[in-house]
């Protein structure tokens, strides 16, 4: 059976649409940005900090964390290789340790902490938000309203 020209330039623009939505959505979650704070701070006592570890992300040059350090590293994709490394003077039997992180799709700014990370605990990724700014004394006394009489 063979179609007129009508119906077959409706079924390749209809294919074609398609085959271009698929490629942008593709698009959109490889090439997806995220901010990614990695944090070395000991944890309410029960976990420790490591006090020397080398922090590799996606292959890159790795960089040097101390005891409640933090670095921003900015990632693309779903997907994070963090590999830690025993520095001079560290030694934890933990180490060297690596992980692969599945990132979520929608927070832009995640914060990473090692320790949880290196002790297998599952909430070691949360979302970062920050505090809303309180406002200054200049800004709340602008903001009064004075009644003379």
């Amino acid at each position: 059976m063979k179609l007129d020209t009508k119906t077959r330039r409706a079924v390749f623009r209809a294919a074609f649409a398609v085959c271009w939505l698929a490629a942008l959505a593709v698009l959109f979650v490889t090439g997806r940005g995220h901010t990614l704070l990695i944090d070395n701070a000991p944890l309410d006592g029960a976990i420790a900090a490591f006090q020397n570890v080398k922090v590799s992300v996606n292959g890159a040059l790795p960089v040097t964390f101390g005891a409640g350090d933090r670095d921003r590293f900015f990632v693309r994709g779903t997907k994070a290789r963090i590999k830690i490394e025993a520095g001079k003077g560290e030694s934890s039997p933990a180490l060297p340790f690596e992980a692969v992180l599945r990132l979520p799709l929608r927070p832009d700014a995640l914060l990473l902490s090692l320790p949880r990370l290196a002790a297998g605990t599952g909430d070691a990724l949360e979302e970062f938000t920050t505090a809303p700014a309180a406002p200054s004394t200049d800004e709340s006394a602008a903001n009064e309203v004075i009644d003379t009489p």
